[in-house]
């Protein structure tokens, strides 16, 4: 509901997209507390307020033109570190969390920004998004370090480092090393 909330709060500044999982809705479904009416209620919203998007296919676009992430996904955590953009992990529990990853997750999550509350969350968005529109991420030279360490990366990364570079007119090839094959 939070999220909704923040739609509706900036809705002259901000343009929020929704990417659930694939799995999402069909959960939700049959969670006690959402079911079909609320779930549909909810995806609706998403679908046709004005200052945001439902996204529910490919989402390297998504990626490509956004200006910031905010998410709860262990499988975003290294993609969008590539796009240097600020970045923030909503996380349950501090100490839940790192025992789930091992040391390549950890390393991701340590380049993120995280939050655990609503205060959190909007002061990113102060901090990030609404005063400077410019990169903020936690911990450049570590972020180098961890760009130069990536020697394979997934279909997925190869995809979005094209997308970005032709609506963008920059060559990652060119300005980062990481991308140079062994």
């Amino acid at each position: 509901e939070f999220m909704r909330e923040l739609t509706l709060k900036f809705k002259n500044q901000l343009q929020i997209a929704f990417k659930p999982h694939p799995n999402l809705k069909y959960k939700l479904y049959h969670h006690k507390e959402w079911g079909i009416e609320r779930t549909d209620e909810y995806f609706e919203f998403w679908h046709t307020n004005s200052n945001s998007i439902l996204s529910e296919g490919e989402y390297e676009h998504l990626f490509a033109q956004s200006d910031a992430l905010i998410h709860d996904s262990v499988s975003f955590m290294a993609e969008y570190l590539f796009l240097k953009k600020p970045v923030l992990y909503l996380i349950k529990s501090k100490t839940f969390l790192p025992k789930t990853l091992n040391n390549f997750g950890l390393l991701t999550l340590n380049l993120h920004q995280q939050a655990q509350s609503q205060k959190e969350i909007l002061t990113f968005l102060e901090n990030n998004v609404f005063l400077t529109f410019s990169v903020h991420f936690k911990g450049s030279a570590l972020m180098e370090m961890f760009i130069m360490t990536v020697r394979s990366f997934s279909t997925f990364i190869k995809k979005l480092v094209l997308t970005c570079e032709h609506q963008s007119n920059i060559s990652f090839f060119e300005k980062t090393q990481f991308f140079i094959s062994p």
